[in-house]
């Protein structure tokens, strides 16, 4: 904080904390006391770690009781099989506080899944980073599920996989994802989940010469869901597979719109295919693509495709 000629400059490097007391207290009326309310208020509020929770200390971790869980520090396995934490009831949080999960000791060969539940509900998992593992999260059923705020990478199959109508899946990071044998997916949602600004980036294949193509976000029978704001690129299928931005499989109509899908695509790869039916491609911008296979079995309007 300085003064300059008449003008009074704040610099602000660190969220300010200001204690309000009562019974007398002159503080407030002091006016550099309501300055600095002013700029906390301008600030906005800052970002708390979760400590209402029950602590998930190792691992692996069934969790059986419905509530609040959360990490205080980072947690590794080797585990090769199984799950790092199986989420056995409903209606469970977990909120990592931007703590790690780690399963890289596994080796590419890993069958382990970072989290796991098999036909719960209302499962949210938000600030977590899961890494190493053949699917960061696998919540394979049920429904009602979130997945936000949270980054996936090294994970051998797919980031986040999501089963369950009346999902989404928003806000986060999925990053070097593949090695696995028949196909890589940044993120698969089944059945009416919602995908949402998030960010998928280096899908990769086995490469082995073994024909795998590579997706960056695969939904299926999406029953009216919206694939919206999402950004992939770095999409790299084997040597004679192929690649596809976002594609629709099974039955049932999708909206996808206002993605952003870059990738160094050769004749038999796509940007959006809706191969569900019932599907609508608007407003999406395709990097790298010919205007022929940039948006297929889609009712296309208004996506831009400059030329490659």
């Amino acid at each position: 904080m300085a003064l300059v000629g008449d003008r009074l400059r704040i610099r602000v490097d660190a969220p300010i904390r200001v204690r309000f007391q009562t019974d007398g207290d002159e503080t407030m009326k002091h006016p550099w006391a309501l300055l600095a309310v002013a700029c906390a208020a301008a600030a906005g509020p800052a970002l708390a770690e979760t400590t209402l929770c029950t602590e998930i200390a190792s691992l692996p971790a069934t969790i059986t009781a419905q509530g609040t869980y959360c990490l205080h520090g980072h947690l590794a396995t080797a585990l090769s099989v199984g799950n790092a934490i199986e989420i056995a009831t409903n209606n469970v949080t977990i909120d990592c506080n931007d703590h790690k999960i780690g399963g890289l000791a596994a080796g590419p060969g890993t069958q382990a899944y970072g989290i796991h539940a098999t036909g719960r509900s209302n499962v949210t998992i938000r600030h977590c980073s899961l890494r190493g593992f053949k699917a960061g999260i696998n919540l394979e059923g049920g429904g009602y599920h979130v997945v936000e705020d949270s980054r996936f990478d090294n994970n051998t199959w797919v980031g986040i996989r999501v089963d369950g109508g009346g999902s989404a899946i928003r806000r986060n990071v999925v990053s070097d994802t593949g090695g696995w044998g028949t196909g890589s997916r940044g993120i698969i949602a089944i059945g009416g989940v919602d995908v949402i600004d998030n960010a998928v980036g280096n899908v990769f294949a086995d490469l082995d010469g073994g024909n795998t193509g590579v997706i960056g976000i695969q939904v299926a029978d999406p029953l009216g869901a919206a694939v919206t704001g999402n950004r992939i690129r770095g999409l790299v299928p084997d040597t004679s597979g192929t690649l596809t931005g976002i594609i629709s499989i099974g039955s049932g109509p999708v909206d996808i719109n206002d993605n952003v899908i870059q990738a160094a695509a050769g004749a038999s790869d796509f940007g959006v295919n809706c191969s569900s039916g019932g599907g609508t491609a608007r407003d999406n911008t395709f990097l790298g693509f010919s205007a022929a296979d940039a948006s297929v079995n889609c009712v296309e309007s208004g996506s831009l495709v400059p030329p490659p």
